[in-house]
């Protein structure tokens, strides 16, 4: 999407495909030994024409995560224990172009971790969930020059404590403390300038809230975090000068990073008829200590608000609508708030017309296939416009529920206006407003029940 882009000669395309099978298999009444797998590519080309440089890379990963859930009681008490090893294996391969210089360089990670995981009924309404992780991680970088560091081993460990309380039919509410760690994507700067590993992120976070449906037809929930992080992972576009102007690593974050803040949304729904919902989301982030102390955190808006509303025309036609606006934010790599924020952003409406598919599936047991969805959804918004088309079917065969989906999609026909923070003495910063702010759990699969599944 050119309208992301720093200059009209820059273009990025990207594929992603993959595969993800689900199984279980019952040991006993209440005893179930679940076997999880996925396989997924994603290649990406991009080019900057106005430097002459060009990159290309694939990412492969593998994943395998058995597990075991037990739900017998134990000592009279509802009892409900899952224990179980991931697998995750990634392959990065990288070829940059720039004039004759074509530098092929590899990375690969593997993660091997051991969990689990027991929710204790102390009453019918009140019940106690205990978890922990261990993870060992080894990531080595291989005909990659400039580095000082061509391997790494982390072992990092999670946990988490909570209570969950269900007073009333419909109404949850839950308090829960978690350590977490989080390491650099594959497909971003694992290193910083200087050639050394990041360090993985580490943090601590107290999270309490409630879900409460009501009504029949109303949703609402409402929770409020608090976190600190140390290490965290940031891009910084002023990481390196040069007679050709800056160049940008990923960096670990100067000082401890603390979080406070709050998201909540009511929805309403009447299946065939209409929906409606509305989210608004609030924090406050900011450095606790060292030089940065009390300033706020690069790219992390303030606000978040999302209201969409739906109409089914049919029985297999619903069309919807929406706004969606992200606050201003402090720009890339300024530490110290020193510069002008990047502007707020809005993107509305959303246009999204759900369509019934024609695919046709088995039956079984008198079980009717349900071909669905597809969508066409038209992003409009002041600097984003694009076309996605989909298709997704969903299918029972010998009981077991299948899904398939595909979407692409495409630059809508339009005029291009100049990204955010663009213009005059103004840097152009990554005009991702989720970067940085993403608030993350402990890592522990999630629970399943054993009803009929996707696969």
């Amino acid at each position: 999407d050119r309208t992301q882009a720093n200059y009209a000669n820059d273009w990025c395309r990207q594929w992603n495909y993959g595969l993800a099978v689900d199984s279980k298999l019952r040991l006993a009444e209440d005893q179930w030994l679940y076997l999880d797998g996925a396989f997924s590519v994603k290649h990406r080309r991009a080019s900057w024409g106005d430097y002459g440089y060009a990159n290309e890379y694939d990412l492969y990963s593998y994943q395998l995560s058995p597990r075991y859930v037990n739900g017998r009681p134990l000592f009279g008490f509802d009892s409900k224990f899952t224990f179980g090893f991931d697998f995750r294996y990634d392959r990065y391969e990288v070829t940059d172009r720039s004039g004759m210089n074509n530098p092929h360089y590899d990375f690969g990670r593997g993660r091997y971790a051991l969990f689990a995981e027991e929710e204790f009924g102390l009453t019918e309404w009140l019940s106690l969930v205990a978890g922990a992780r261990g993870e060992y991680i080894d990531s080595r970088w291989e005909r990659c020059r400039g580095l000082r560091e061509s391997s790494s081993h982390d072992c990092m460990g999670d946990y988490e404590l909570g209570l969950v309380c269900r007073p009333l039919d419909g109404l949850k509410t839950f308090v829960k403390g978690t350590c977490y760690h989080r390491s650099a994507f594959c497909d971003e700067l694992s290193y910083t300038e200087d050639g050394s590993f990041l360090d993985p992120e580490t943090g601590a976070s107290l999270d309490l809230g409630l879900d409460w449906a009501f009504a029949e037809e109303f949703r609402f929930d409402l929770s409020g975090y608090w976190t600190v992080t140390k290490d965290e992972i940031f891009y910084n576009p002023y990481a390196v000068s040069s007679p050709w102007g800056w160049g940008g690593y990923n960096c670990n974050s100067p000082d401890r990073i603390e979080r406070l803040g709050f998201q909540t949304g009511l929805a309403w729904l009447r299946e065939g008829t209409a929906e409606a919902s509305v989210r608004y989301s609030f924090v406050k982030s900011r450095f606790c200590d060292g030089q940065y102390d009390g300033e706020t955190v690069p790219l992390v808006p303030e606000s978040r608000v999302r209201a969409e509303v739906g109409v089914w025309i049919c029985d297999d036609l619903e069309v919807k609508g929406g706004y969606r606006y992200v606050s201003s934010q402090v720009l890339a790599g300024d530490f110290g708030n020193e510069h002008d924020r990047l502007l707020g952003l809005r993107r509305g409406p959303v246009l999204h017309a759900v369509l019934g598919g024609g695919v046709e599936g088995l039956v079984r047991d008198g079980q009717s296939p349900r071909p669905r969805l597809l969508r066409l959804r038209r992003l409009v918004g002041l600097h984003r416009r694009l076309l996605l088309p989909g298709l997704r079917t969903q299918f029972h065969v010998c009981a077991r529920l299948f899904v398939l989906s595909v979407t692409a999609s495409f630059p809508w026909p339009g005029p291009v206006a100049p990204p955010f923070g663009a213009g005059p003495g103004r840097v152009a910063a990554n005009r991702d407003p989720a970067a940085g702010c993403a608030f993350r759990t402990l890592s522990l699969p999630p629970k399943r029940s054993t009803a009929d599944e996707p696969t």
